[in-house]
């Protein structure tokens, strides 16, 4: 039988009672081909944690951009900010 890791995001910001407020996945680089992977771990991820409660934010950054959903990904389009913006 083969162990599945689980999916633990990098950040999980909550409120008062615990529910998740944003759900932050951070790499250094991602690639294009790579994007559907993490935007469905994050999907499964809201999906098993906000127990029918309102969907957090979720968002994805690396070098390059920040994507910005609201809800799992797939709920929304995300708004996409190049990291140049912060410099």
């Amino acid at each position: 039988m083969t162990d599945k890791k689980e999916f633990r995001p990098d950040f999980v910001l909550e409120d008062s009672s615990g529910a998740p407020v944003a759900i932050i996945e951070v790499k250094y680089k991602i690639r294009d081909a790579d994007r559907a992977y993490f935007y469905s771990q994050l999907e499964q991820y809201v999906r098993n944690s906000n127990h029918g409660r309102l969907g957090p934010f979720t968002i994805v950054a690396d070098r390059d951009t920040i994507e910005i959903f609201g809800g799992a990904p797939g709920d929304s389009e995300p708004v996409r900010l190049e990291t140049s913006l912060l410099s």
